[in-house]
């Protein structure tokens, strides 16, 4: 049981756990010491104090992210990095998120390590020193990114703990969002994968690699803990918590949505869909039709929302706003023609859905920059090249196509990801 902040749920989960069954072992993990002991207490356990980290793996560690090696620290950096290790107790977490931050924005000068080494603060007495050491640390890294990059990292926690997120899926919902400002010469897109790399480079958020290339990643419980919690702090994000009810105050407009919980009496919800520019569901929630009343939404993810069918996209024409709809997953079957009025669509996901055809309307989506397909889905015959704004197309079956949409296909300069099958 990974994570434990409360006893409740251990004394809940041990009933169900049979007590005599030979060579059994149950293994808790918490970073709180007084739920530790209330857990084996109440099942004959001990309790395993995990070390933090010594000195010499310490500083391994935090030398060979910064100088890619554990022996090149300038002599003038010595002994501020001392001073840095010590603050961070050895808790490897501190010491990769500061050593990232150390490595990507700050110069390698004792007067700037030392100011860094002060902005660290020490846990006060009786609270708990590894997770007021992160606090400070993540702190120190979150207020130090630039306004754009921070907005990017507030937006991950939209995310449940432990979720794996596609990075195209967070990229491209940067784009609908509005938070990603190119260089010239730069899409938006690549602007957006700019901003991913940053921050797997600042050890913010945690890259999985497919074939040497990061498609995937994950935030850390701990970031994902202390964002949460900025977000509420700044009404960025409303978490609805397990009672259904939102974290937030009713009082504040709900910007962005981010449904978590199966609880089915979220009654609150018809009052703030005038409001609301963002949802993300990562639950089957009915209550978020009809989609028509959210009326200013920019962004639609919706995947795996089993209840989603042809009958909800009724009158999608009517989101004027609309930026990313994701339905993969779901069980709509046909999409309404009434989507080539979404001019401003800029990404469309309907993999993993039953959809077999795309209406001849689609073609009228000049702005689409990203369509992700599944394999059985069959093209128009006619108008594809009118889609010039398409950059990326995900899993089409060339096979299934039309003559006139591959003869088409050519004419999308600015169509640079093709995945056919």
């Amino acid at each position: 049981m990974d994570d434990i902040w409360h006893s409740d749920p251990w004394e809940i989960i041990g009933q169900a756990l049979v007590k005599t069954s030979p060579g059994s072992i149950i293994i808790i993990t918490t970073r709180l010491k007084d739920v530790a002991q209330s857990c084996c207490s109440s099942h004959s356990g001990r309790v395993y104090d995990m070390k933090p980290l010594d000195d010499d793996n310490s500083k391994r560690l935090f030398f060979k992210r910064i100088f890619d090696s554990e022996d090149k620290c300038p002599h003038e950096l010595e002994s501020a990095s001392k001073d840095i290790l010590k603050k961070c107790n050895g808790i490897p977490l501190a010491i990769i998120s500061i050593s990232s931050f150390l490595a990507a924005g700050v110069p390698q000068s004792p007067d700037h390590w030392n100011k860094v080494k002060e902005s660290i603060s020490s846990p006060l007495p009786g609270k708990n020193k590894p997770v007021e050491t992160m606090k400070s640390v993540l702190s120190l890294s979150y207020f130090n990114l630039p306004h754009h990059l921070r907005t990017c990292l507030l937006y991950l926690s939209a995310f449940p703990e432990d979720c794996w997120i596609e990075r195209d899926r967070l990229v491209c919902r940067w784009v609908a969002e509005g938070f990603v400002n190119p260089e010239q010469g730069e899409s938006p897109y690549e602007a957006g994968l700019r901003y991913f790399n940053i921050l797997i480079n600042r050890s913010l958020i945690q890259p999985w690699s497919s074939y040497g290339v990061v498609q995937i990643c994950r935030v850390h419980d701990v970031i994902l803990n202390f964002l949460a919690s900025k977000s509420l702090e700044e009404n960025f994000l409303t978490l609805p918590d397990p009672s259904g009810l939102p974290l937030s105050s009713l009082h504040c407009k709900v910007r962005r949505l981010s449904l978590q919980n199966s609880n089915q009496e979220n009654l609150w919800m018809k009052s703030i869909k005038p409001h609301v520019r963002s949802v993300a569901c990562f639950v089957d929630c009915k209550e978020l039709h009809p989609l028509t009343e959210f009326e200013v939404v920019r962004v639609l993810d919706l995947e795996n929302c089993g209840s989603l069918t042809n009958i909800h996209l009724a009158n999608i024409e009517m989101l004027l706003q609309l930026r990313y709809l994701s339905i993969r997953g779901t069980s709509v079957s046909e999409l309404p023609t009434g989507i080539g009025q979404v001019q401003h669509l800029d990404t469309l996901d309907i993999r993993e859905t039953k959809v077999g055809q795309l209406p001849s309307t689609i073609v009228l989506l000049e702005k689409l920059a990203h369509l992700f397909v599944g394999s059985g889905v069959m093209f128009p015959a006619e108008g594809i090249s009118k889609m010039k704004g398409l950059e990326q197309l995900i899993r089409f079956s060339i096979r299934r196509q039309p003559l006139g949409f591959l003869k088409e296909l050519g004419q999308l300069t600015n169509l640079r990801i093709l995945q056919a099958l």
